[in-house]
């Protein structure tokens, strides 16, 4: 009673200072005093506000008071709003009511006092919200993880113990927010991650390492060393999708894996990286390992317009599986860079037709004599030569005369297929009055008995001491058995 009687007294007060008028003229109410004495005036209107604020919770219920009590309504729609205005409010006396309205039953009073809890920022937060990682609403999982992100460092800890000991759904919750948050801390054991049972915690693991980026690269870079080829596959995949240079030359180890997989995922991972990985794929080009060598020239292909320039030089690589695969790589990739030393490969008998077609693909047509026979010899029209023998003769002789050692080779081999037996005279003539001994080495190596037969007479009248070199592997456009002609 004395607080009521006080409550009255304070009315009274606001009555007279004529503050209790203007809020009854600006709801319209002030007829219902002005019949009254002054002294009772000042009494009813203070019972009238009283009311008023007992009905309308104002003054007598703090605004947190009701929001919390509307917390527990039975209407969701109420318990929405509440955890909506708890949000808006700088008071600590909020978090412990939205931290229990995370076990709401309705996902969306779960989501909007996820979000409220997001934006106060208040660490007493976190392990409710990771728990809430484990609710049966997909989107609500989502959202937290957002939320757990929003708050950050102090929840990289509790989110790291989440990935040790949760099941598969809270796992791959706890690891898309920490890849967000992008702290170096959950590289380990995101890392140990990529070996979980569960297929989609594995990926999202990954994607996880990926989105944390630098500060993962180097121990990755250690698991390459691991047992499984699985676990190796997906490392190179994660680093090839950081893109560190540090994780260039381990890549091009891989190379070598002894796991097709994991030399094909290297493969992918330096395309993915780019032009940074040119410099060192060309390196492979001298690997002693045939298939090294040809692997390497893939990757520079999707690479494309980077990989031009070494691509071009690896046309006059020792190895015919690298001549064969860059010029193949240049056809596809279509810079017109590459058109003149394709023209020059044209008489490279073993990669010929690979650099017809590469040329086709560039829209290449013939511009000299020259090279109009080059490139009927290599796509393989006989007849069209035949019906120009005397400048097919001509061109082809000038290449014995003067070529390279590769274009002698096409011009010999060239004659042979076109000339046959009649052709063989002049070309032991050529060797017996301007011959060197890249010639004689075509010769010997022509499989061809008559020329092989004058090689030997003339190395042992030079002095010269050659020999065949050892059959073709087949990796290149022919056999020297198909060139025989006898």
């Amino acid at each position: 009673m004395e607080k009521m009687n006080a409550l009255v007294n304070f009315m009274r007060y606001l009555f007279k200072q004529d503050i209790f008028y203007q809020f009854l003229k600006k709801v319209g109410s002030f007829s219902l005093g002005s019949h009254l004495p002054l002294s009772g005036t000042g009494a009813f209107g203070a019972v009238l506000l009283l009311s008023f604020c007992l009905s309308s919770g104002l003054g007598c219920q703090s605004r947190i008071e009701r929001q919390i009590y509307n917390l527990q309504d039975k209407r969701r729609f109420t318990r929405v709003l509440a955890a909506e205005a708890l949000g808006k409010i700088d008071d600590e006396r909020t978090i412990e009511p939205l931290i229990a309205a995370l076990k709401d039953k309705d996902p969306d009073v779960v989501w909007r006092a996820a979000a409220a809890l997001g934006d106060k920022g208040d660490n007493r937060a976190i392990e409710p919200l990771i728990a809430t990682l484990k609710h049966k609403d997909l989107a609500v999982q989502h959202f937290v993880a957002a939320v757990l992100v929003k708050i950050g460092e102090p929840a990289v800890e509790p989110l790291i113990t989440v990935l040790k000991v949760a099941d598969a759904d809270t796992k791959w919750a706890a690891a898309i927010a920490l890849g967000k948050i992008g702290d170096k801390r959950a590289v380990k054991p995101l890392v140990t991650l990529l070996k979980d049972k569960d297929p989609d915690v594995k990926k999202l693991a990954a994607e996880a390492l990926v989105k944390i980026g630098a500060p993962a690269v180097k121990p990755l870079i250690a698991r390459l060393k691991d047992k499984s080829d699985v676990m190796r596959v997906i490392v190179i995949t994660v680093l090839g999708k950081i893109g560190d240079n540090r994780a260039v030359l381990p890549l091009i180890v891989a190379f070598k894996d002894e796991s097709p997989s994991v030399q094909k995922s290297a493969a992918d991972a330096l395309v993915k990286i780019g032009a940074r990985a040119v410099k060192p794929l060309v390196t492979l080009l001298k690997d002693k390992d045939p298939e090294v060598q040809k692997s390497a020239v893939e990757p520079l292909e999707k690479i494309g317009v980077p990989a031009v320039k070494p691509l071009i030089a690896a046309l006059k690589h020792e190895s015919e599986a690298v001549r064969l695969a860059s010029a193949t790589a240049l056809g596809r990739i279509g810079d017109k860079r590459a058109v003149h030393s394709l023209v020059e490969a044209l008489t490279d008998w073993n990669i010929r037709r690979s650099a017809a077609m590469a040329l086709d693909s560039l829209g290449w047509e013939p511009v000299i004599p020259s090279e109009r026979i080059h490139y009927l010899y290599a796509k393989g029209q006989k007849n069209e030569l035949l019906n120009e023998w005397e400048l097919t003769n001509k061109i082809l002789l000038n290449d014995i005369r003067y070529g390279t050692q590769k274009s002698i080779q096409n011009a010999v081999y060239a004659f042979i297929e076109l000339g046959g037996n009649n052709i063989i005279p002049e070309l032991m003539k050529i060797l017996d009055s301007n011959g060197n001994v890249f010639i004689a080495q075509v010769y010997l190596d022509s499989g061809h008995q008559r020329l092989m037969d004058a090689a030997i007479k003339w190395a042992d009248r030079h002095g010269s001491h050659m020999v065949p070199e050892s059959a073709n592997d087949g990796s290149g456009e022919g056999r020297r058995g198909d060139r025989t002609s006898q």
